[in-house]
């Protein structure tokens, strides 16, 4: 498809690019909402985030304009992305699984600025060999601090 094609159903790069992205998130949105819960609130975290990472690295180009890190409007998706994170984090404080002065809001903040920095950086070098070793790490410390040793299922 030539250029003039594309600018003729999108207008612009700008719209050609907010397709792209909306596209690419609905993607990411059913294949994190098909997930079911393992009842193991840990688990659960680990497969989300693995989920994202792995979408990270699968599309570098595309993960950027999906979750940008300066102030920006932010996708409908990924709003609703993070919307979900809440409310799991919602479900584990009313089953008493987060730390003590950790409240559901710190819990999503801190996993989804962890999340967004392991998958921009596994993004700028998205072969590294050690991309799983870096990902787990921060993951696990992460869940590590938001939950107690042995939370209870949900």
């Amino acid at each position: 498809m030539q250029l003039p094609t594309l600018y003729h159903f999108f207008g612009d790069k700008q719209r050609l690019l907010d397709a792209v992205v909306a596209a690419s998130l609905d993607q990411y949105l059913e294949h994190k909402q098909g997930l079911q819960s393992t009842g193991d609130p840990r688990a659960d975290l680990r497969r989300g985030w693995d989920l994202h990472v792995g979408f990270a690295r699968q599309n570098p180009a595309i993960y950027p304009l999906m979750f940008p890190l300066r102030p920006s409007p932010e996708p409908q998706a990924a709003t609703l992305s993070r919307e979900m994170l809440r409310a799991g984090f919602h479900q584990l404080a009313r089953a008493g699984a987060l730390r003590s002065g950790v409240t559901a809001e710190l819990a999503t903040r801190s996993l989804s600025a962890a999340l967004r920095g392991v998958a921009t950086t596994i993004c700028e070098n998205p072969h590294h060999r050690d991309n799983s070793r870096l990902s787990a790490t921060v993951r696990d410390a992460v869940i590590d601090a938001l939950l107690h040793e042995e939370s209870p299922t949900t």
